[in-house]
């Protein structure tokens, strides 16, 4: 265990070192001086990962469920009790409720027709 921790370091030493070499190469002797700049922050790097992955994974949930209670919805109110297996397509939606609108303008326009007139209704005005 210990001879394998002692080649471990002495690998990652020589590898910090080819490292060094080739910045010097580069840079000349500032090559050498170690980075200013702090290192990232692993714990906040990792938790921001971890949370944004969650609420993803959530989101996809949510558009799923979704789905499926909007299918439910439309085989529930488009199908007939002894058509339970059969699907309606959206077509079939569309077309449903264009007719159920189609047939409310009708009664409203036929609601026109059948009233008096509103304005002129009051008897006791005269002109």
């Amino acid at each position: 265990m210990c001879k394998a921790k002692a080649l471990l370091a002495a690998e990652e030493l020589l590898l910090e070192a080819k490292r060094g070499l080739a910045r010097a190469n580069e840079l000349g002797a500032y090559g050498w001086k170690p980075c200013p700049l702090p290192g990232a922050n692993k714990k906040f790097l990792h938790n921001t990962l971890r949370n944004v992955v969650s609420s993803n994974n959530l989101k996809e949930q949510k558009i799923e469920r979704n789905l499926k209670k909007s299918k439910y919805l439309l085989r529930k109110e488009y199908v007939s009790p002894s058509e339970k297996k059969t699907e309606s397509t959206i077509s079939d939606v569309i077309d449903g409720r264009k007719k159920i609108h189609e047939s409310r303008k009708d009664k409203d326009e036929e609601k026109k027709k059948n009233s008096p007139d509103q304005r002129h209704h009051c008897s006791h005005r005269s002109n």
